[in-house]
C-alpha cells in the first residue's frame, strides 16, 4: 500500500521535478518557492528511506512502531 502511495507522489510530481532540475543543470535559476519546493515537498527521500527501512523488517507493525516521528509521520502521510 505505501509503495503504490510513494509510486502515485512520484508520479505526480515528476514533470515538475524534471522541468525545474533542467533549468537548474542548464544554470538557469528559478523562483525561491521552486526551490523550496524542490527541497521540501518534492523531495521524496525520506519517503524511499522509510519504505526501504520496512521492507528489510520482518514484521511490518513493529517496524513503524520502531520509526522515530517523523517517520511515523511520513507512514501516516502514505496511507492517506
Amino acid at each position: 500500500m505505501l509503495k503504490k502511495a510513494f509510486s502515485r507522489i512520484t508520479q505526480s510530481f515528476k514533470v515538475r521535478n524534471d522541468e525545474l532540475n533542467a533549468k537548474l543543470a542548464q544554470k538557469e535559476t528559478i523562483s525561491p518557492s521552486d526551490e523550496h519546493w524542490l527541497d521540501h515537498k518534492g523531495n521524496t527521500i525520506d519517503e524511499e528511506r522509510i519504505i526501504e527501512t520496512l521492507e528489510a523488517t520482518s514484521d511490518y507493525e513493529r517496524g513503524v512502531e520502531a520509526l522515530d516521528e517523523p517517520g511515523k509521520a511520513i507512514v501516516r502521510k502514505l496511507r492517506e
